[in-house]
């Protein structure tokens, strides 16, 4: 007699929830070393932009920016390099060859790409709101170096308007990297777009 293989029956499995998803796809933005690297590049580079700011109201006679103005400032560096990571979270599936694992552990790839997609608007709208953060601490600062009252100008529409684009741009970003499964063409069409073609 032949002896026959058993089977392993799996059907009963509950299926990993979908908020499960949403955490390792944020831990794979954060944890890698590329990630922490642009996350810590775009906080340095609000950290500068804030400083400078503050160091030509100080130095000039240019008046206090409003807060709009401290919007608009702050807004550059999240457009420009917070989309590099929604690009990375995409491609690197493919470019590090974790597809296997990734869709073994989760055979629903729209599921896989829902997660990803959730974790990029997660991920933007925290970076939008440190932004806003400082802008909101910098608009009394601006104004105390320049001697003048603080212009609260920025109303509940801008604010809104800035975090739809933002989260617009990640938008982008993220189908460029879906559209091309490579990092540096979906980053290199990405910055065209911004910087020649929307420009």
């Amino acid at each position: 007699s032949t002896a026959t293989t058993p089977t392993l029956d799996v059907s009963g499995t509950a299926r990993v929830p979908f908020g499960r998803l949403v955490t390792v796809e944020l831990r794979k933005m954060t944890d890698t070393r590329a990630g922490r690297v642009l996350l810590a590049v775009t906080a340095g580079l609000l950290a500068l932009l804030f400083g400078l700011v503050l160091l030509v109201v100080a130095l000039t006679d240019s008046g206090r920016p409003s807060a709009s103005d401290w919007i608009n400032i702050l807004s550059i560096p999240v457009s420009m390099l917070v989309p590099v990571l929604a690009i990375t979270i995409v491609t690197q599936e493919w470019g590090q060859r974790t597809a296997v694992v990734t869709f073994a552990l989760e055979p629903s790839r729209l599921r896989i790409v829902l997660a990803k997609l959730a974790a990029v608007i997660a991920l933007g709208i925290i970076t939008v709101l440190f932004a806003l953060l400082l802008g909101l601490l910098g608009t009394p600062l601006g104004a105390s170096l320049a001697g003048e009252s603080a212009d609260w100008n920025a109303t509940a529409g801008d604010i809104g308007w800035t975090l739809l684009t933002q989260v617009l741009y990640l938008l982008m970003g993220f189908g460029f990297g879906l559209l091309l499964l490579s990092s540096p063409a979906a980053v290199a069409v990405y910055y065209v777009y911004v910087w020649i073609l929307e420009g």
